[in-house]
């Protein structure tokens, strides 16, 4: 049985590591981005800055998305569905603490570039998943719970990309169609599907079956936030499918006016 308490000052200990490790590395991304872009010199301070949050978000990710990945290897997936509700191990404490992290850096770097100006959707996306993060680690429970909902970040990781590889080109740019780009959004939706919807609608799931078990205060804040997460997704799986749509829609629309300028 591990000690709870030697467990969550490990994971307090990663909580700040990870924030110092995140300032840092985008202090030195920050001082290299000229020679990584050689477009980034005249980026407005804006673009700039987002192309920072995005790359700093697809670190997490990745780290996120393998972490994961090794709670549930070795028959770890049969577990975390057996006991949703299940305790602490130093794998999950350890992934989520990571996390915790990195959100605490990321919220207050966007705060401090005015990123979060606008965008309510992506305070409460913070909010409630520091929360969620917090309660767990706090309590020393749910952790099957989180890791589930931590399965998102694979699908973020194709999310991020794409995002980066579209701040780097214009969008009438042929290289846009690259292979690189195709295959990064062919991922970015093949996996939405079970890294988000499948994976966080079964958290609601879980926690409905486990609400007598959890005490009707906690099941509440768990459900609610669960709830707001799942909303997120069918926003940004919406802002994806716009996205796509107005952009081969101008497409189809420059090359309707190249043909008709041939035909003159």
């Amino acid at each position: 049985m591990l000690d709870l308490r030697v467990v969550q000052e490990a994971e307090i200990g990663i909580v700040a590591g990870t924030f110092v490790a995140f300032v840092v590395q985008e202090a030195a991304h920050a001082a290299l981005l000229p020679m990584l872009c050689a477009r980034s010199a005249g980026w407005s301070p804006k673009k700039r800055a987002v192309w920072l949050n995005t790359a700093s978000s697809l670190l997490h990710a990745a780290v996120c998305a393998a972490g994961v990945g090794a709670c549930a290897s070795g028959g770890g997936w049969r577990a975390l569905v057996d006991a949703p509700l299940g305790a602490a191990t130093t794998g999950s404490g350890a992934v989520i603490a990571f996390s915790l992290g990195y959100f605490a850096f990321d919220s207050a770097s966007m705060a401090a570039k005015g990123l979060f100006a606008g965008a309510p959707d992506m305070v409460a996306h913070h909010a409630v998943v520091a929360l969620i993060q917090a309660l767990a680690l706090a309590r020393g429970r749910f952790h099957p719970l989180v890791l589930a909902m931590l399965t998102a970040e694979l699908n973020s990781v194709f999310l991020h990309a794409r995002a980066l590889l579209r701040a780097t080109r214009e969008q009438q740019d042929p290289a846009l169609c690259s292979a690189a780009y195709r295959a990064t959004r062919a991922l970015l939706f093949a996996s939405f599907v079970p890294c988000r919807f499948v994976a966080h609608g079964w958290v609601v799931y879980a926690l409905w079956a486990a609400r007598a078990e959890m005490g009707l205060p906690m099941w509440l804040v768990a459900t609610a936030a669960a709830l707001v997460v799942n909303l997120l997704n069918v926003q940004l799986f919406q802002q994806l499918l716009r996205a796509e749509t107005s952009k081969k829609k101008k497409q189809v629309e420059g090359n309707s006016k190249l043909a008709d300028g041939k035909g003159k």
